[in-house]
């Protein structure tokens, strides 16, 4: 009996570890789509601003992040669920270049609508895109701790 009830907590604690270590990739997957959206936002706040180094920089980085995301999700080891909305209203097309195209693409109009609004009240719009890239700490975005 002993036997027996030590082969059953075996096997209740390695599936349970195997089912943590599951939804942790998940979640790290999750976290690759918000990486993805929050970069390629700072890169739109970064071009608008003129900090060209910053936009290849956030931009290359989203990019990254957006593609193993989205391989993950083809692989069935993330989900679209947890995803910022943009990467659903955006999903679907030929290949995951030309998704990761159309999210880019949709901040860009997002952002050239705030900048313009803020240029109507006379802020240039590379001013107010560098304090919207700053007061979202776009420059922390992607950079190791203590770096």
């Amino acid at each position: 009996m002993g036997f027996l009830f030590s082969k059953r907590v075996i096997f209740v604690l390695l599936a349970t570890t195997l089912f943590c270590n599951a939804a942790q990739a998940a979640a790290e997957q999750q976290l690759k789509a918000d990486l993805s959206w929050t970069s390629f936002t700072c890169a739109v706040l970064a071009r608008n601003s003129g900090d060209k180094q910053e936009y290849e920089r956030l931009f290359a980085l989203g990019y990254e992040a957006g593609l193993a995301f989205l391989q993950a999700v083809r692989a069935g080891t993330a989900s679209l669920d947890g995803a910022p909305t943009g990467f659903l209203m955006v999903n679907g097309g030929p290949n995951y270049e030309f998704i990761l195209g159309r999210a880019y693409q949709a901040l860009e109009e997002v952002y050239s609508v705030q900048l313009d609004q803020q240029a109507q009240r006379g802020i240039r719009r590379e001013v107010a895109a560098g304090r919207l890239f700053e007061g979202n700490n776009c420059s922390l975005i992607g950079v190791p701790p203590g770096a």
